[in-house]
């Protein structure tokens, strides 16, 4: 039923469809229209115009009238929609949803992060489907958990669509001051659907030079969708995985690396072995290795999702969001005057296990309700190499002048 000016509103439909909507009315023609897209964070116009049809009821003559009435689309303020046709052709080399903020026009990505009407990258907000997924630690440029070790929030695979959200008016969508980046998840069907993909490359892909063809530097992506029905109509799952194995080399000139290096190592081999024999005499058990070394990277991401239609008035929506990464990390930099050993690195590894339940009710009075329950849990911890303490030797004499040698 039609409001008294004739306006009517349905609430908390999933975005995208297509969806059929039908008017009937007794003593009126019905009409259909077919293949409605609802907008994510727009209110989607849909106007019916029913002619006029004989009807009798038990001798008792129906007159109608109608009420075209008009409900303009509102935007929720500046933002770019992002739809998920976009987020298949543009290239993304991380397959990060942060990726594809640079197609926004009031957004900047020349500094450490990207940053929205010149604020900090520390100042924006990501949320999927509603749950908060802010870096609460504050350090990583893409303002998402994990970013230190290059963790991405959810895969693509499990994105409808996407959104940057600069001026919102909906209250769900604050807690930022630069830009929101909120996503919203792919769900099952009644037609089983899914995707595989894997990518790889090398250093043999990689700028023809010694540093880069002379040690291991690859990436392997690999991952899986899946949607379909567990009870046609009622009950729908879907989930979206994703593996990547990264390995990038140590930057700086290393111990025995190739005489054609443009930089020179900074120590000759007799001073490299004095000071090894010396931390050794100390008590330091491995120094790890002033040579080549990569920094190996495994991200894993997992999603799920259940749909349980309970009837028409009420819905259930259940989602898992999980991702782990670890990253080996220096501690200090090498340098044509800087050696640093690899037991001064440090494994950084961070986990979230992110459950979120959401319960929808459409009521026939046309008021709507939604009961959101999410839970955020972060493990962030760094283990160092080795126990043995830092030991720093300044002003020695190398290769290039003056070095600094460090290890523990």
């Amino acid at each position: 039923m039609t409001r008294e000016d004739g306006r009517y509103r349905v609430q908390n439909l999933e975005p995208g469809g297509p969806y059929t909507v039908t008017a009937r009315r007794i003593g009126m023609q019905p009409q259909t229209l077919d293949n409605q897209l609802v907008p994510l964070s727009e209110t989607l116009t849909l106007d019916f115009k029913l002619t006029q049809q004989v009807a009798q009821l038990s001798s008792v003559q129906v007159v109608a009238t109608t009420n075209a009435g008009e409900f303009s689309a509102t935007h929720t303020g500046t933002r770019t929609a992002i739809s998920d046709s976009v987020l298949q052709r543009i290239p993304t080399t991380t397959r990060n949803l942060t990726d594809f903020v640079k197609i926004t026009p009031q957004i900047s990505s020349t500094g450490p992060g990207s940053s929205a009407g010149g604020m900090s990258n520390r100042m924006n907000n990501v949320q999927i489907d509603g749950a908060t997924e802010r870096d609460v630690f504050g350090l990583g440029a893409t303002g998402a958990p994990g970013a230190e070790v290059n963790a991405k929030s959810i895969s693509v695979e499990a994105v409808k669509e996407l959104q940057v959200l600069l001026a919102p008016y909906d209250v769900r969508q604050g807690n930022f001051g630069g830009f929101l980046l909120n996503a919203i998840t792919k769900s099952g069907t009644n037609d089983f659907h899914g995707s595989i993909f894997h990518a790889f490359r090398n250093q043999s892909y990689g700028a023809d030079t010694a540093p880069v063809r002379a040690q291991p530097f690859n990436r392997s992506q690999t991952g899986f969708s899946l949607g379909g029905p567990i009870i046609r109509d009622k009950l729908h799952f879907f989930t979206a995985n994703e593996w990547t194995t990264e390995n990038t080399p140590v930057t700086g000139p290393y111990a025995d690396q190739p005489a054609s290096a443009a930089q020179k190592f900074a120590l000759s081999p007799d001073t490299l072995a004095r000071f090894v024999d010396i931390m050794k005499s100390l008590g330091s058990k491995d120094l790890g290795s002033a040579g080549a070394v990569n920094i190996p990277n495994p991200l894993a991401n997992i999603f799920a999702r259940l749909d349980y239609r309970l009837n028409d008035v009420h819905r259930v929506v259940l989602r898992y969001n999980y991702s782990d990464g670890e990253r080996l990390r220096q501690q200090n930099n090498r340098g044509t005057t800087a050696v640093v050993f690899s037991d001064n690195f440090h494994n950084f590894r961070n986990v979230k296990s992110a459950p979120v339940l959401q319960f929808f009710s459409n009521f026939g009075s046309g008021a709507a309700n939604e009961l959101f329950i999410g839970y955020n849990k972060w493990f962030n911890r760094r283990d160092p190499l080795s126990t043995f303490p830092q030991i720093r030797i300044n002003a020695q004499p190398g290769v290039n002048g003056n070095t600094s040698i460090l290890a523990g």
